[in-house]
This record gives C-alpha cells, structure tokens and sequence, in this order.
C-alpha cells in the first residue's frame, strides 16, 4: 500500500478491515491460513498510529517485514516479525483467526533491542 492508501485507510476506514500485505506461502501453511493476505481492521491502525506512535512511513514497511522479518512462534496460530530499521525495530504479530481462516495483524508496535533478543531467546524460530 502507498502513503495515500495508508491515509486513505485511517480517514475513511470507519468499521472496515482491508488487505495491507502478503504472507509467503509458506507461512500461509505454517499457520493453516486460508490465503497469503494479511487484513487489518481499521480501529487497530487508528490504535497503532495514537498509542503505539506508528508512523505511515512504518506502515508502508509491513510488505517488507512480513516478507524479510525474523519469524517466531509466540503461541498456536500466532507469529511474531521482528525487523529492524532505521529508527529501531518493529514488531509485528500475524495471526490466524481461527473460524475464518483469516491472516490479521494483531500488533504492530516499535520495540527493543533487548526485548527483540528476550523474544528470540523465548520463542520457537520458524524463519531466520
């Protein structure tokens, strides 16, 4: 998605959900997913951007992160991308929803070195 689809999103995205990235197939079987998109609900980007202070710029980063992040497996159907940035590291949880099938993010915050490495530590590798 482009910064305007991004804007557009939050400013018009009342009550809706919509596709903001890909999963590798691979991934897609990993968590049992119906498809390889990832959806996101409009009231978490509103949530991400004012309490976790994601920027639209780091939006656009989801393609890449989903694709070249570091993948572990926090719980069933749930996976956790870490990747970093310019500005620090991302932290992104893809999980499936368990009647549809559906891929979502359900988090996407900045976090840490040192909580990156806790989770590393913590977690089942599923792809460097």
């Amino acid at each position: 998605m482009t910064p305007i689809d991004w804007q557009a999103f939050i400013d018009q995205g009342h009550g809706k959900e919509m596709v903001v990235a890909q999963v590798s197939p691979a991934i897609m079987s990993y968590l049992g997913a119906a498809s390889e998109q990832v959806f996101m609900a409009h009231h978490y980007v509103l949530k991400s951007i004012h309490q976790h202070r994601i920027s639209i710029e780091a939006f656009e980063t989801l393609s890449d992160i989903l694709a070249h992040g570091q993948v572990l497996e926090d719980r069933e159907r749930h996976l956790v991308f870490l990747f970093e940035i310019r500005a620090g590291w991302l932290h992104v949880v893809v999980k499936r929803a368990e009647a549809s099938g559906r891929l979502y993010v359900s988090t996407f915050h900045r976090t840490t070195v040192a909580k990156a490495a806790a989770k590393r530590r913590r977690f089942l590798l599923v792809r460097e």
